[in-house]
């Protein structure tokens, strides 16, 4: 299970250790596999429960 501080969230954009900087491999390697994942537009989009992680071109939003 992730920890998630929402408030380290807002003002720093890390979400449960990930944040900016890190390769597609290592945000996977945290979060372990995805529930689902597809590809859109250039884009890789993995699935955690209700949480989205969309990947482009290496910049992660949440």
């Amino acid at each position: 299970m992730l920890k998630i501080d929402m408030l380290k969230f807002f003002r720093s954009g890390e979400f449960a250790g990930v944040e900016r900087g890190l390769s597609r491999a290592q945000t996977i390697a945290m979060f372990g596999p995805a529930g689902a994942s597809f590809k859109s537009a250039g884009a890789e989009i993995l699935r955690y429960g209700a949480f989205w992680v969309s990947l482009f071109f290496g910049t992660k939003f949440l």
